[in-house]
Formats: structure tokens, sequence, C-alpha cells
């Protein structure tokens, strides 16, 4: 099977183009630009931090606070995602968030108590604000129902016009916010239905609508919020918060008074500036409301809000950003390992270059005397045969050779044995057999003992059922070419995992010839047989029948290597297609080259035949200087 290593590499890449699509939304720093006003004193290393965005105004607003000042004043590349409070911890654990710096701590105890108790979470300290979540309704209901907000105590009649003039419901905001609305409705035997709305937007939308027509709405809200500038809103009374109902599995009392606080990823502490900031960034519960009545109320985008109160608020925000004292510490322990390990790549280049060219250098030495030495031979050789009457003696076909072998033993004195093997040579030259192995020949002394058993045992002894000679084609007869082939084995051919290996003993155990079943597949699939002149089905069978029997049964270069190169480069020119635009005459070229690459390959590698003194090599040396002088 070839090397395909660089699949690791498109595994590589597509691994990495999934894990940027994942299915969150994410905004960059430049999302965030804002002219703070003010220069930074110096300039700050390049860090990069991803916040977290749990979409709900005051949130986003937080965000966006903290994103305007690391970008603009620190230079901190700020990405910004998009996920609900409670997927966040697992990927603030791993590293693949920064931090979040808005945390309701009553909807998290048992996250605390998993991720930060446990130290995969940081607590980076509170954020300023103080929040509480409730049931809240518009106080013109008071007018009507003078003790509705009396939840806790109410009797039954009472609760029952109270939850029939909301209609017995509750207005929630999505699912995925912290409530626990339904379980303080079940404990308490409250006839009231829970509906969650898909956003933020949609219940406030049912809240305006309900007030604009002066109806009374039930409604779960938080403070501090823009609406409470619009709206005088009544806290409904819930059965009273302790800490031991809100460590029971069901909580059935109101909720608590919450202290925002600050998580971060362990791995934050790396990017010191951006941490030692989240750890200093402060806001209270005046500079959300004024941001968020000026995104609701004022027209202002969130960016252009928090733009506002950065620039307005310089004094405040300056003192989050901590100057460090140890940053030629920090270059020093970066720049260092970076330049030792540039220092010992050069040496190690600088010994593989010089490694290289000096066997190079020996190559062409040792190539240079064999060329040498044949240029000798040559010489020698057309001086002996400058007598004969024959011309162009290298380039004339045998026979030609054996009339001037036979012209010699007439006109020249030769010994007994000199005549004798002037007389074999003809005999092998006439017989075709210049390429058959000589079983009873001496093999040279200078080869060792091992080299001569293995030439014995693998090679001199080995019949190959393979031409022995130029000119000996093996030929197939169009009978032996199957016409019904099993297409069933070419299922997922067009795929790079496609096993050749199996594709090959599947077709030996049918009688099938693997070369003609997927040559004539790839052919058709790139339309070769409609472009190619002179080529047909039958013709290209009867060739992928010759060509399959000229592949020796090498341990590697076989007919399982070749159709594997085969199917390798059809699946290339597919997918590499709508680019390059192969013209059909070099996509049959292509595919031609590949199933014949390593037609009779000996199974040796070069090493091995110029240590064993092979006639194979040495034809190749003539062949090689003959070349080189065309003269």
């Amino acid at each position: 099977m070839p090397s395909r290593w660089w699949c690791v590499l498109v595994a590589a890449v597509a691994t990495a183009v999934a894990a940027a699509s994942r299915t969150r939304d994410m905004n960059d720093s430049t999302y965030y630009e804002c002219d703070v006003g003010v220069v930074p004193t110096r300039e700050w290393t390049d860090e990069a931090v991803v916040l977290v965005d749990n979409s709900w105004m005051s949130s986003s607003l937080t965000i966006a606070v903290a994103a305007i000042i690391m970008n603009a004043y620190m230079g901190v590349t700020v990405y910004v995602a998009l996920v609900d409070e409670y997927s966040m911890w697992p990927e603030l654990a791993k590293g693949e968030l920064s931090a979040c710096l808005e945390v309701w701590p009553s909807g998290h105890g048992s996250d605390i108590s998993e991720y930060v108790d446990a130290g995969s979470v940081l607590n980076v300290g509170p954020l300023g604000v103080t929040g509480r979540i409730g049931w809240y309704f518009p106080d013109y209901v008071l007018d009507d129902y003078p003790y509705a907000s009396n939840f806790d105590t109410m009797d039954v009649a009472h609760q029952q016009l109270v939850f029939s003039a909301f209609s017995n419901t509750v207005y929630d905001g999505p699912s995925t916010w912290v409530t626990h609305d339904k379980d303080i409705c079940a404990c308490n035997n409250w006839n009231l239905n829970v509906v969650f709305t898909e956003s933020e937007e949609e219940l406030l939308e049912l809240v305006d609508n309900a007030i604009a027509q002066r109806r009374p709405i039930l409604f779960y809200l938080w403070t501090p919020h823009q609406i409470f500038s619009k709206y005088s809103l009544v806290r409904a009374s819930l059965p009273s918060y302790t800490d031991a109902c809100y460590n029971q599995s069901v909580i059935c009392c109101d909720y608590p008074p919450d202290n925002l606080l600050k998580v971060a990823s362990p791995h934050t502490r790396d990017d010191n500036g951006a941490f030692r900031f989240m750890q200093l960034f402060n806001l209270d519960n005046n500079a959300q409301i004024d941001m968020l009545s000026d995104v609701a109320y004022h027209g202002k985008s969130i960016n252009e809000s928090a733009c506002s109160w950065v620039q307005q608020n310089t004094a405040v925000w300056q003192l989050w950003v901590v100057e460090r004292d140890n940053t030629k510490e920090v270059k020093l322990q970066v720049v260092l390992p970076v330049v030792l390990c540039c220092t010992f790549a050069l040496v190690v280049l600088a010994a593989v270059v010089l490694g290289f060219a000096t066997h190079q250098i020996r190559q062409r030495r040792r190539m240079h005397k064999i060329n040498v030495e044949l240029e000798l031979q040559n010489k020698q050789l057309r001086s002996a045969l400058m007598g004969s009457d024959t011309t162009d003696l290298l380039n004339a076909p045998a026979e030609s050779i054996i009339h001037m072998l036979q012209t010699f033993l007439q006109d020249r004195t030769w010994t007994e044995k000199e005549r004798a093997r002037l007389e074999f040579a003809i005999g092998m030259i006439a017989s075709r057999k210049l390429y058959a192995f000589n079983e009873a020949a001496d093999v040279a002394d200078n080869i060792e003992s091992d080299v001569k058993a293995y030439l014995f045992d693998q090679i001199l002894q080995k019949k190959p059922d393979v031409p022995t000679a130029p000119g000996d084609v093996v030929s197939v007869s169009d009978s032996e070419v199957p016409l019904d082939l099993d297409m069933s084995l070419l299922n997922n051919v067009d795929e790079w995992d496609f096993s050749s290996v199996d594709f090959v003993m599947k077709c030996d155990e049918g009688g099938t010839n693997p070369f003609s079943l997927i040559g004539t597949y790839c052919m058709k699939h790139h339309s070769v047989f409609d472009s190619v002149p002179g080529l047909d089905v039958p013709k290209l069978r009867r060739f992928m029948g010759t060509a399959v029997k000229m592949y020796n049964d090498n341990p590697y270069h076989n007919k399982m290597h070749a159709c594997d190169v085969f199917q390798a480069v059809h699946w290339m020119i597919s997918v590499c297609d709508s680019v390059v635009q192969f013209q059909p005459m070099e996509k049959f070229t292509l595919l031609f080259a590949a199933i014949c690459h390593d037609l009779q390959h000996p199974g040796l590698n070069n090493n091995y035949l110029i240590g064993a003194a092979t006639r194979l090599f040495s034809d190749l040396v003539l062949t090689f200087a003959l070349c080189s002088h065309p003269r």
C-alpha cells in the first residue's frame, strides 16, 4: 500500500475547520471598536481571550465594556462567544472559553461546587452588581387586589381571585435561564402555569402590551433591569428564602439576593495582563441601569452604550489596567528557548546539508569513473570491429550481429576455446535467451557468501513466468477477458479509503482480473473511451489482462500495489478536476502510467542489484553511458 501520510494533514485540517464552526455565534474585537480617548502608557503584549456572553442584555453590556477596554487600550484580541449559562462551565474548564464576567451564583450552586470548588474554574471576584430574580406585576393591579403582593400569606380564596386575574399564568424568559418557577408553583399548590418565552425581547413585549392595555400580568424578571426606569412594578412576596431551602433538589422558596461574580479558566492566567484586568474589573447597579436604559429607550446599540460609558468613566476603568513589572523576565523566558531551538535546528540542518552534499559528490565521482571505464571499453570494441563490413554495429539488429560474428569465425584463426565461445554467443543471440538466468554459472568470487546463497536461493532458482527477452510480450486472447464484471466490488472506489488489498483478494477469489475491472470503470468514469481515438473496452481489457501478468509476485511491488496507485490517481483526478480541468488524453495518460509504473519490477532495490553485480545492472549502466554520449 502506498504511504498516505498527507491524509493526516487533511484530517487535521478537517478537525480544525469543524472546531472553528461550532454551533455558537462568535464576535471578534472589531465588533467592539471605540475611541477610548486616551493613549496607553505602554505597548501591551499580543494576547487573546474568549469572553462569554449569556445573551441577556446586562451580560452583553458587561462584556462589551470589558472588550472595548482590552481591545482599544490594552491591544488584547477579544472574541465573544454566545453560550448559555449552563453549557459554558465544561468549556471554561477545558480552556476553550476564557471567562464569564456576569454569573448569578444562586442558579449555579451545583456548577460552582463541581468546577469552582474543585479548581477547574477560577472565581476571580465579585462583579460589584447585586441582583435578584423575582415575580413582578404592574402596580395598578393593587387597585383591584390590594393583597396581590402577599403570595406567601394569601388564603385560598384570595389566591384564586388574584391568580385568575393573572390568567393563571407566570411568564418566564427562555428555559435556558435560571428559573425554579415550576418547582415553586408545584410545592405551594399554586394553580399557575409557567410559560417560557423565546427571548428577553419577547418577554418584554408581552409586558409592554399588557401595561398598554392595563391588563394584569405576572412575569419573571430581575434587577437591575431597564424596565424599572419605565414602569412602576411590584415584587410579589414568595415564601421566604433560606439557605436550607435552596440546598434542596426541589426549590420551593423565593430567589435569593445575588452578588454577581466573575469566573475564568485557569488557562487564562497565562495571559496575565488580561487576567489581572478581569480580576479588577468592576461595575455597580447604577452603571448597568444607565447603559440598559440607553439601549432600551434611547436607540443606542450595545456597543454604542458601552463605548459611551467607557468614554465618560476613564478614571474608573484605568484603575483596572495594572502595569506588570515582570515584562523583561517574561520576554526572556519566551525568547531564550526560541533562540536555543532555532540554533539547534540550524546546526542539524547544516549537518544534513553537508552529509547530503558529500554523498552526492561521492556518487558523482563513482558514476564518472564507471562512465570513463565504459567509454574506454566502447572505444576498444569499436576499434576491434572497424575492419568488418558491418556498419553502425551498436544500433544494428540481432541478425547483423550474428552475421558479423559468423564473418569473424570465417576470417580469423581462433583457438578451439575461443571458437566455442563465439559459437555459444551466436547460438544464444539466435535463441533469444540473452536474458535467461544461467543456473550453471559461477558467481563472482568477490561477492560475500551470504549474498551468493541468496542469489542461488531467491534468484537463480526462480522460474519467473514473465517475458525473458525483448519481444516476448505476454498476450491475452479475447476469450480470457471477463465480460460480466462484478461491479459490487467497486462500491466505494471513488472514496479515498478504498481498500485495494480487499479488492484484489476478492477478485482473485472470484476469478476476476482486478486490472480489467477497475480500469474499465475508471476509464468510463472519466469519459476516456469517448475522447481517445482507437481505444475501446475490449482493447483496454486485453491490455489489462496482459499487464496484470507482467507484475511479479513481490511482497510489495505487486498487482495490489499497482491497483492501489491506480485508484489513488483516479481519486486525485476526480477531486482536482473541477480546478485543473484535465483533458481526456491527460486523464488517460495519468491512469495508464499508474497501472504500468512497476511492470516486471524484480522486487529488489538498486543497492542490492549493484552489490550483486547482476546482468540487469550492467545493462542499465551501459544504457546510461551510451545515452550520455550519443555520438
